[in-house]
């Protein structure tokens, strides 16, 4: 199958022919190699959320902003981190009827504290500009699954989100099942495997092989990035308000 998809049948088996592996079955066990393709997709995914190809992310349900603090008193909501989610990449507000998108902050940048404008002192929750830093980490109790956590800068008064995240990937196991993507990600997945292989018999007749794979699997990589990087280059579409300029200066929690 060619185009946007590859089974996991031709990804295994052209992984074995660049690798020139066919008939050691001993040893790169057809079950073992199968879980290595998954392992490479998945790793792919990652890479391409991490460069904002947003096709890999998935939206979250419209949901309602938290409107209490998470600790009394700590300054700060909490929103869930989705137990299915490797990574989160983006969160689109909703608030005083307009869909706004919030910015991530480090940890450090948690508590801003007094901010000086040409309207005196103001403390920065105050001024409802907005950010979300991740806390914690989806994990498990027993075999029930908990969300992770990601706090809201500052406690929002009302409106909706949308959370951009990674989804896990579910490995396939049939040799028709199908891994999605793009021409250039497949290459990328089946030159990843084929380094994944050799590395088990790599000696003075395979480590240039190796090598030479190494090298086609990078400049895989970087077509990868260009496309990548064209889009973002693009820039996105400046709102304008009807008072002539873009609204506001930044997200906000509080209209």
């Amino acid at each position: 199958m060619a185009g946007q998809y590859k089974t996991l049948g031709e990804v295994r088996n052209q992984a074995i022919f660049r690798g020139d592996l066919e008939g050691l079955l001993d040893r790169h066990p057809t079950l073992n190699a199968n879980q290595e393709a998954n392992d490479a997709y998945r790793r792919l995914r990652v890479k391409l959320a991490n460069n904002d190809v947003q096709t890999v992310l998935a939206p979250t349900a419209i949901l309602s902003l938290p409107t209490t603090e998470a600790i009394a008193g700590g300054g700060y909501a909490e929103i869930d981190w989705p137990t299915g989610a490797v990574s989160v990449h983006g969160l689109d507000v909703k608030v005083g009827g307009y869909w706004t998108t919030v910015p991530q902050g480090t940890f450090t940048q948690r508590r801003l504290g007094p901010v000086t404008s040409d309207r005196g002192d103001y403390q920065y929750a105050d001024e409802g500009l907005a950010m979300w830093i991740q806390r914690s980490l989806p994990t498990v109790s027993g075999s029930n699954p908990v969300a992770g956590k990601i706090m809201l800068f500052p406690v929002p008064s009302g409106g909706s989100y949308v959370l951009w995240s990674l989804p896990e990937w579910v490995d396939i196991t049939l040799d028709s099942d199908v891994f999605p993507g793009q021409e250039s990600w497949l290459q990328w997945v089946i030159y990843e495997l084929t380094c994944v292989l050799l590395v088990r018999d790599i000696g003075p007749n395979t480590t240039a092989q190796l090598q030479e794979m190494q090298v086609q699997r990078e400049r895989v990589w970087a077509d990868i990035k260009t496309n990548a990087q064209r889009l973002a280059q693009d820039g996105p579409i400046q709102p304008v308000s009807r008072y002539g300029s873009a609204r506001g200066r930044g997200a906000r929690l509080i209209p």
